[in-house]
């Protein structure tokens, strides 16, 4: 071997010696750069997958109808003019009906449902519990004792009263304990009036001993202020139960608490309405 050849092959294993030795290092930079190329790349977007909707077919589609309720018509509740201002508790989903001509029974199912009346009549039926009719006085009326022996029910001509109050002082004895007591020509009293059955006759009956009667209009909403600030000196007013009764007895007092007569209450029901009683007798449709 010449010198070249030496020279020669004393230059490749140098360089085979230096492959050898950074040949670890290069394969390093290598994965690194691959794991840092692998660490940029962005994560795949998915794509949402795709469901087919198909087309419905028009001809196989059913119209759900919206089911509906019919709303229950109201019970048409007549009250005839022979009960306006008498209180009268309606429950239920009633139409009430204050009429202004008396009711006829022909008008049964035509103009009213339920129908309700003071007094008998052919073809209507009795309710069990009567109106009653008492008067009222402010408390301390300096009359009082006079009032109470002026009135007798039983001369009012009112069909089916049952009087609960008999005047029996006789006329000439009534008219000197006056004269005694300094009203010998008579004295005025101011009565509350609420076209009330018995009104008139009331007055009509006191006018005869010289009592004139000074008429307060009032109404069912303002009659208990007017007795209590002594607006007027007496009323007359009604109830169908001693519940109702005790409510007037608490605020004046039993002693100014007079009942006066009963009267019957009729009704008529259309016959295709299943009807109960009220607390106050009269018939009600319980909804």
């Amino acid at each position: 071997m010449n010198n070249t050849s030496i020279r020669q092959f004393r230059k490749g294993a140098t360089c085979c010696a230096l492959t050898i030795t950074y040949l670890p290092r290069l394969l390093v930079c290598l994965m690194i750069v691959l794991i840092s190329l692998t660490a940029c790349e962005g994560e795949p977007t998915p794509f949402p997958a795709q469901i087919v909707t198909p087309t419905p077919d028009p001809a196989a589609i059913v119209q759900t109808a919206t089911v509906t309720t019919p709303a229950t018509p109201a019970i048409r509740y007549a009250i005839d003019p022979s009960l306006a201002n008498v209180p009268i508790t309606l429950i239920g989903n009633i139409q009430r009906l204050d009429s202004q001509t008396t009711l006829l029974i022909t008008d049964l199912g035509v103009n009213f449902d339920i129908a309700i009346r003071l007094g008998d009549a052919d073809g209507w039926t009795r309710a069990p519990i009567p109106l009653t009719i008492g008067l009222v006085m402010r408390p301390s009326f300096e009359f009082a004792d006079v009032i109470w022996r002026a009135i007798d029910p039983p001369e009012w001509g009112m069909v089916g009263i049952m009087p609960l109050h008999d005047g029996t002082t006789p006329y000439a004895v009534l008219r000197a304990d006056m004269a005694n007591l300094g009203k010998p020509d008579g004295f005025v009293i101011r009565l509350g009036v609420q076209s009330l059955v018995g009104e008139e006759a009331l007055r009509a009956q006191l006018g005869t001993y010289f009592i004139e009667t000074q008429a307060i209009p009032i109404t069912n909403e303002n009659r208990i202020e007017a007795l209590t600030a002594s607006t007027m000196d007496i009323m007359l007013v009604s109830w169908f139960t001693d519940a109702a009764k005790a409510e007037w007895v608490n605020l004046v007092g039993d002693e100014n608490v007079l009942p006066l007569f009963t009267a019957p209450i009729n009704y008529l029901v259309n016959p295709n309405l299943t009807v109960t009683l009220s607390e106050q007798g009269l018939p009600q449709v319980d909804n």
